[in-house]
């Protein structure tokens, strides 16, 4: 089956790449449009590996 991308493919690129850097929610959501701290926007941010990136890291 081909592949359909679309502007979501962009935003989450975009906006998984840059919390991966370290930036924060609302530098991600405003060049974007989106309104700060929305389930919608912290849905495009996703985590590439959950076992490296959760709360209990570095705790030990």
């Amino acid at each position: 089956m081909p592949l359909h991308w679309t502007g979501h493919f962009l935003r989450t690129g975009l906006a998984s790449t840059t919390r991966k850097r370290g930036r924060d929610g609302i530098a991600i959501a405003d060049p974007g449009g989106r309104a700060r701290h929305s389930r919608s926007m912290l849905g495009y941010m996703q985590r590439e590996d959950g076992w490296d990136d959760n709360a209990s890291v570095g705790l030990t």
